[in-house]
């Protein structure tokens, strides 16, 4: 399933506690990221531990990831047997201005919180 910038923020401002998977890289990810979402590049999806994966196979997953590498992430992830997985489709910036900034976590957006 896929939403958009705005029907995540909803889901954030209306669930306390949800899963998030970002799939950017490291380097992006310290910059701009939800708080509290788990932080796997894409470049080693396909090798990390099950052990990661397992408890949330049943659960409603969002997930964050470069548009160039949506498909494979996704596919990835059903070939792991999730059932539940949400696509959001937006750049990191836009889903940043978009979330209640309580939610907001990074180097960048520290910034942006803070002074407005």
């Amino acid at each position: 399933m896929q939403l958009n910038r705005q029907e995540f923020s909803e889901v954030l401002a209306q669930e306390k506690r949800i899963h998030i998977l970002d799939f950017r890289e490291p380097e992006e990810f310290v910059k701009a990221h939800v708080k509290g979402s788990i932080n796997v590049p894409t470049t080693t999806l396909k090798i990390a531990s099950e052990k990661l994966y397992e408890p949330l196979k049943k659960e409603q997953v969002y997930v964050i990831t470069n548009s160039l590498f949506a498909r494979e992430t996704l596919d990835e992830l059903e070939k792991r047997g999730f059932e539940n997985t949400h696509y959001i489709m937006s750049d990191m910036d836009d889903i940043m201005m978009s979330i209640p900034k309580n939610r907001r976590g990074g180097l960048d957006h520290e910034k942006v919180t803070n002074s407005s």
